[in-house]
């Protein structure tokens, strides 16, 4: 028998069965992952929902609900709905447009001004991101840090990201506004966090609309700052974002915003 008879009679007798027994596993793996997934979003849907999951649903299938439960109350009797009421102007093209220039002054921050801020009015911007929409019980949780050592603290374990980022507008800032997701929504993590974030696009809306400025971060040290402000391991901290007044020598980039035309596809 040559030598490459016997190599090939070796490795078909050792480890050919090798090569299908790990293929074989890593098949069933990810067969029992997928299936895994699979029931565990299934639990996430609405309970009018029920039925086969289908894996092709995405985010706009959901039908997102009023954040607030409804008491035993509403559940019996419905109240009229006239539509909305308080708005910009009387005028809905008027209204439209005041809020697009509202948005469209929106800048993110990132020199603040030590100028104080009422706190009362960063009350009423979260209370305005409380009512966004949800699936079910609201997932988020809005803590605000005004305590200049907390904030010491927070810009500290935040800059051990990196050794050569300088966040002073962790300090800086009047106020900052930690923003964590409960990971226990049902089994619905994904569905929570898209709701969170939504709700913080209206803190964020709310707070330019107040005449205050901001910056969105994500940090990456969420679990030295969730045991910081003693957290529940049960949340998870989504954002971090610094609220106050620009510096006098602020400075932002140039932008381009996308005309209508680029963003809009009409059917």
């Amino acid at each position: 028998m040559s030598l490459a008879e016997r190599v090939i009679l070796f490795c078909w007798t050792y480890i050919f069965p090798i090569v299908v027994v790990v293929y074989l596993s890593i098949v069933l793996y990810e067969f029992l992952l997928h299936e895994r997934r699979k029931k565990r979003r299934a639990k996430y849907l609405p309970k009018e929902d029920e039925g086969e999951f289908n894996e092709s649903r995405n985010f706009k299938d959901i039908e997102w609900k009023d954040s607030t439960p409804p008491t035993e109350q509403d559940k019996i009797k419905n109240i009229p709905f006239t539509g909305a009421t308080a708005t910009l102007n009387s005028d809905a093209l008027k209204a439209a447009a005041r809020f697009y220039e509202i948005a469209r002054d929106r800048r993110s921050v990132r020199k603040f001004s030590s100028r104080p801020v009422d706190l009362a009015i960063i009350e009423r911007c979260i209370l305005a991101a409380g009512t966004s929409p949800s699936l079910g019980p609201e997932p988020w949780t809005f803590c605000l840090v005004s305590d200049g050592e907390i904030k010491a603290q927070i810009r500290e374990i935040t800059e051990s990201e990196r050794s050569d980022a300088s966040k002073d507008y962790l300090t800086v800032a009047p106020h900052l506004v930690l923003i964590f997701v409960k990971s226990s929504y049902g089994s619905n993590t994904d569905y929570a966090e898209e709701a969170t974030s939504i709700a913080t696009g209206i803190l964020l809306c709310a707070l330019q609309a107040a005449g205050l400025n901001s910056l969105l971060t994500t940090p990456l040290n969420c679990g030295s700052l969730s045991k910081l402000l003693g957290r529940p391991v049960a949340e998870k901290l989504l954002f971090l974002i610094p609220v106050g007044y620009a510096a006098d020598d602020c400075q932002v980039p140039v932008l381009r915003r996308k005309p209508v035309e680029e963003i809009l596809v009409k059917y």
